[in-house]
């Protein structure tokens, strides 16, 4: 479909829902909260202050606008507001098969951040957001005034207009969230190079601690389900200027706005115990298709599954061409992979359930992720192979490398098989004491990635972090290839 023609449709469909409204508005009123009817427009997306645990419970649909809408109600003002110090330091491995590309970062390091949410309610029609964090990262020898060590982060911008009960459009920076697994999230289609900061390994902070994109956003609810439609436009990747790359303030619109993208989504009523989400995303010209399930299994377990399919390259062709048109891979050089002829239809998988024993506040979680755009059992092989053989090339390592950022920036595991185990213990024996535990392992081998974080609470105003992380694993596995065999990151969070 032509994008002046989805966008014409975008606008019909806008049109079409505020007349239905109007004409069924009993309808609407017994199926909508009263808080929803009454309070000004809200962002209907899942955001910051939905806890990552919590997001497989949530099932798709409108609970997440229910709950925004809840919480911003009572009041035309509600902002969160906090500054974090976050020391930390690194071992790396001296042993690598396939040695990286050196990045010169020295092993300790220290994060002081400043983040800020707010949401003004300038009527009870129209609402204004706003989510930035600013960055400066300290290192010895080096000044916090260099281009890289300053960063601010305009997370999100956008103004909620509440058309009629039921309808709502948003337009501006979106962090548009999508999916119900706790680990890895094929429908989540706006998530790719968002991230903005990795301290953590926590999937679930990966879908906050991220740039949103530019679009115009609508979402209607009906007694017949929901629908929501957004369009992100494409924008000028010119280098160096305030919306792309600029330094400190440059917002990275050449990130998310790389391409036209739609998205789709529908949620129709829930059958009995089973609430579905079915959703279309197109990017530039290529098309995929999703779909969110989740079931309550007894009194405390939900099952759930989320798929993605569309046609695409696999990472290993993406992250070679990424390279070259970055300039990273120079023309001349031949790549180390035979390169795709062209995409073809390819599915990515998360299935899992939650169980919550609520006697102990103990919410455990268990996934299998499949990626068949990932390294295969051959790829990985030839990828060792191929490292070992290059002698500490750069050239060749540099490509090598460039595959595994690739599958990063896009959030995506890096191989075809994995498998995610996350468990969070609230008031761990001692109030205000929460402990969260998880584990990304790749079955192809024997590495894994484990990640242990402690979050005491002192006060409203204060909390004290700790997160240590292990990647074990043999020289030929994913994770025991990786530079890094441990980090410790201590943090005091300080709102106001």
């Amino acid at each position: 479909m032509p994008w002046h023609a989805s966008v014409g449709f975008l606008a019909l469909v806008l049109v079409a829902a505020e007349c239905g409204t109007a004409a069924a508005q009993d309808s609407d009123l017994d199926f909508l909260p009263p808080e929803l009817l009454d309070a000004p427009a809200v962002p209907f997306h899942d955001g910051p202050e939905v806890e990552p645990e919590s997001l497989p419970n949530e099932p798709p649909g409108v609970d997440a606008l229910e709950t925004a809408t809840a919480k911003t109600a009572d009041s035309r003002w509600e902002s969160t507001a906090f500054v974090e110090v976050a020391p930390q330091g690194r071992t790396d491995r001296d042993d690598l098969l396939v040695p990286p590309p050196p990045h010169g970062r020295p092993t300790l390091t220290a994060r002081v951040s400043l983040d800020l949410r707010t949401v003004f309610a300038a009527s009870d029609a129209v609402t204004f957001t706003l989510s930035n964090r600013a960055n400066a990262l300290l290192e010895r020898g080096r000044s916090v005034t260099e281009a890289d060590s300053l960063r601010n982060d305009l997370k999100e911008a956008f103004v909620s207009w509440r058309l009629a009960p039921g309808l709502f459009i948003d337009a501006g920076r979106i962090n548009l969230k999508s999916g119900v697994a706790t680990g890895f999230n094929p429908t989540d289609f706006f998530k790719t190079e968002a991230v903005v900061t990795t301290d953590s390994g926590d999937p679930g902070e990966f879908r906050d601690n991220r740039l949103g994109a530019v679009m115009l956003r609508a979402l209607g609810v009906w007694t017949f389900g929901s629908l929501m439609l957004a369009y992100a436009p494409a924008i000028s990747e010119a280098s160096g200027e305030w919306w792309t790359d600029a330094d400190v303030i440059g917002l990275g619109l050449e990130r998310t706005n790389a391409d036209d993208r739609l998205l789709a989504k529908v949620a129709p009523p829930a059958l009995g115990d089973l609430s579905s989400e079915f959703l279309y995303f197109r990017e530039d010209t290529r098309s995929f298709f999703g779909t969110n399930l989740t079931r309550t299994v007894g009194d405390d377990v939900v099952a759930y599954l989320e798929w993605a399919g569309g046609w695409r390259t696999d990472l290993i062709s993406g992250g070679l061409r990424a390279a070259r048109r970055r300039g990273d891979l120079p023309a001349d050089v031949p790549t180390v992979f035979a390169l795709d002829d062209g995409a073809r239809f390819r599915s990515q998988l998360a299935v899992g359930a939650t169980h919550a024993a609520g006697f102990a506040k103990l919410t455990t979680s268990i996934e299998y992720q499949f990626n068949q755009a990932g390294l295969s059992q051959a790829d990985w092989r030839r990828w060792f192979d191929t490292g070992a053989a290059a002698d500490r090339d750069a050239g060749i390592s540099g490509q090598l490398w460039a595959i595994r950022g690739y599958a990063r920036d896009r959030g995506e595991p890096l191989g075809e098989h994995s498998l995610f185990l996350r468990s969070v213990w609230e008031d761990a024996g001692v109030d205000n004491l929460d402990l969260t535990g998880l584990a990304q392992l790749g079955l192809r081998d024997a590495g894994a990635v484990v990640q242990l974080r402690a979050d005491y609470f002192v006060n409203d105003e204060t909390a004290l972090t700790l997160i240590g992380s292990l990647s074990p694993g043999l020289r030929r596995s994913e994770f025991g290839s990786r530079p890094e065999a441990g980090r410790l990151l201590g943090a005091v969070r300080v709102y106001f």
